[in-house]
């Protein structure tokens, strides 16, 4: 990992995870983003975004190019039968025809690349010694079991890990060589170790002291159980005893 991007709110975290486009009304129809009309603007894809085309009394729905790469631009448009599609720049500069009619322009500005960027709260990036990182070292997963996960690294350098396991901070702790570690959130639901140069072993551990409590007063609670119970057959058997021996 190399990069580690900050922003504010949880919701401009999510939205990181994703593609960012600029959006650029090319027709003269209007650009309507979120029922707002626009001449430029920039998504996410969770916006809801239509075109008003002059003449027409419904609007359409624009879809975004979710395969397109970074920096790489395409075009919505819309043919002489009224058929909306999206094209690569390229093919409408070629459609010497004017088999089409542009609407709306779309350019991929940043997209996440997991590989070499991580998404983290201005809040909890704040606890890092730094914001740029190598990537270099390994990391393996030694045992796995419900409760603790063990790991082995061996980093050249500071580093940020990032585990695949989901971020849940009740109960989970980090040890790092033993040593306890906070467990930062990454991806906004991922896990999280800056770890120092050298060999380590890492451990993940489930310990919720309610959880021990719990089991502590399930055991008390069977060995009462039981006890009652042989108390409860210890009675019955004194009672036939008892009575066979008025009985004789």
């Amino acid at each position: 990992m190399r990069d580690v991007k900050t922003y504010s709110t949880p919701n401009d975290e999510i939205r990181a995870l994703g593609n960012k486009f600029k959006l650029n009304n090319k027709g003269t129809g209007v650009l309507l983003v979120n029922n707002s009309p626009v001449k430029t603007a920039e998504v996410y894809g969770n916006e809801k975004l239509q075109y008003l085309v002059p003449g027409r009394p419904d609007s359409i729905p624009v879809q975004l190019a979710s395969g397109l790469p970074e920096g790489q631009e395409a075009i919505f448009v819309i043919d002489v039968k009224g058929n909306t599609n999206l094209v690569p720049l390229m093919t409408l500069q070629m459609d010497t025809a004017k088999s089409f009619t542009s609407l709306v322009s779309m350019k991929v500005e940043d997209s996440f690349d997991p590989r070499n960027e991580a998404i983290m709260l201005s809040s909890v990036a704040s606890k890092l010694t730094k914001k740029k990182f190598s990537g270099e070292g390994s990391i393996k997963l030694l045992a796995s079991r419900p409760n603790k996960l063990t790991y082995k690294a061996d980093v050249n350098g500071d580093q940020l890990a990032i585990f695949s396991e989901i971020y849940y901070p009740i109960g989970w702790k980090a040890f790092v060589d033993g040593k306890e570690t906070p467990i930062l959130k990454v991806d906004y639901l991922l896990r999280g170790l800056e770890l120092k140069d050298g060999p380590h072993k890492i451990e993940f551990i489930y310990d919720l002291p309610k959880y021990h409590t719990f089991n502590m007063i399930a055991r008390v609670g069977s060995i009462i159980l039981f006890g009652l119970f042989g108390f409860g057959v210890y009675y019955l058997w004194r009672t036939r005893k008892k009575t066979e021996g008025i009985t004789k």
